[in-house]
């Protein structure tokens, strides 16, 4: 049960439901106004509750996601850092606790807080304000390869699953296709007409679905062998 100073974040589960992570934001005035408060992200076992790991934040830090791994061995923990106006993001052991690699700091208004692993989690992919994606390596924190560039602001992305391909599409009407192994732009796809509804990749990985506001359907086929991609309709 939370005190009336506290604040929680969602409650994020591992994908065998065996573990649930939340953060705790205790406030000390009350608000996100108040000049000091402190952020703890508490792993519990399911269904018993038991506190497996707390993970401290530093002071003044907020978290907004947490995310697992595809194994459920790393967790992603991301917010924003009030003192420095800063976003933040750190990965852990998801059965000690214990940092994994450094925490990544962010310019407030460049990197996005919205961070996000490759399903092995051994990278962190950030969209940026500046319109280009950022792929860090989980362990040290540093860039893999030059960040990768858009025309204009983003409106959806989507991992394939086996985590080798990232697509993104902006505003201004473009898919674009990245290989995260090279950081290459594989192929670049005009986007119809009317707002993007919903876009998803397949559960089995062969295909891309886009569907707009106009009600278009547009298919793409992930080809094995060389990445290519096929339009269908």
């Amino acid at each position: 049960t939370l005190s009336s100073s506290s604040a929680a974040s969602d409650v994020y589960k591992r994908q065998d439901e065996s573990l649930i992570v939340i953060s705790i934001t205790n406030l000390e005035g009350g608000d996100m106004s108040s000049s000091s408060f402190e952020t703890t992200t508490e792993i519990r076992s399911v269904p018993d509750g038991a506190l497996v790991a707390t993970l401290n934040h530093d002071p003044l830090s907020r978290v907004f996601k947490s995310e697992f791994s595809a194994d459920g061995n790393r967790l992603l923990i991301s917010g924003f850092n009030w003192f420095d106006a800063t976003y933040f993001s750190q990965v852990f052991d998801t059965l000690t606790g214990t940092s994994i690699g450094p925490v990544i700091k962010q310019d407030g208004h460049y990197k996005s807080w919205n961070a996000r692993f490759t399903p092995n989690g051994e990278r962190v992919l950030f969209d940026s304000s500046d319109h280009t994606v950022h792929v860090d390596d989980a362990v040290t924190g540093q860039a893999v390869y030059n960040s990768l560039p858009h025309s204009g602001p983003f409106r959806s992305q989507q991992l394939s699953r086996d985590g080798s391909l990232y697509v993104t599409v902006t505003i201004t009407g473009k898919i674009h296709f990245w290989d995260l192994q090279t950081g290459q732009l594989q192929a670049e796809s005009a986007f119809s007409l009317g707002r993007l509804d919903g876009m998803a990749v397949a559960p089995d990985g062969r295909s891309l679905a886009v569907i707009t506001g106009d009600g278009q359907y547009q298919r793409y086929q992930l080809t094995q062998g060389p990445v290519s991609y096929t339009h269908l309709r």
